[in-house]
């Protein structure tokens, strides 16, 4: 069965997506062809991205993977956003550890992250680990108080606090 919050972490998503390269190894399948990592620009690595957020979209998440695995597998800089759409790939394949774990991890380089923190509290929540959802939640719902409704992602921030609750049981 596929997680029903994957649909909601995914409201929390930042297009476009933009992804980091470095030179972890020599050179990197792509949809496009190989090539060497000191080619590929953000530019390609971008479009693997947004294939992926597509193919999640699509709930196609062994596609997503794919996709996926080629810029995870040439990069070791991640952006928090690659990171967040890498967890929602593993939460909509059940694998919740990875998910937890990418989600954590995009938290450490953003901390701000929405996306990342309301997908990290979702598979906290779903993994039984309550308590550890609940502290995400506080940290999302005085998001919501200090944003007021004013901020850019208000609307987002609301259905990311009202996805979690929901989880959480609170």
């Amino acid at each position: 069965m596929r997680l029903g919050f994957v649909a909601a972490a995914m409201l929390a998503i930042a297009p476009p997506v933009f992804a980091q390269t470095a030179v972890a190894q020599p050179a990197i399948a792509t949809s496009e062809g190989i090539f060497p990592i000191s080619q590929l620009g953000n530019y390609q690595a971008a479009g693997i991205a947004r294939s992926a957020r597509a193919a999640l979209i699509a709930r196609d998440y062994a596609g997503a993977r794919r996709e996926m695995d080629w810029l995870t597998g040439s990069t070791t800089m991640l952006s928090p956003d690659v990171l967040v759409i890498a967890g929602l790939i593993d939460a909509g394949l059940n694998d919740l550890g990875s998910a937890q774990n990418r989600f954590a991890t995009a938290l450490a380089h953003d901390r701000h992250h929405l996306g990342a923190r309301t997908g990290l509290a979702l598979t906290l929540a779903h993994r039984g680990q309550r308590d550890a959802a609940a502290r995400q939640l506080r940290g999302l719902e005085a998001r919501r108080r200090r944003c007021a409704g004013h901020c850019a992602d208000a609307a987002t921030l609301d259905q990311a606090v009202t996805a979690v609750r929901r989880a959480v049981g609170a």
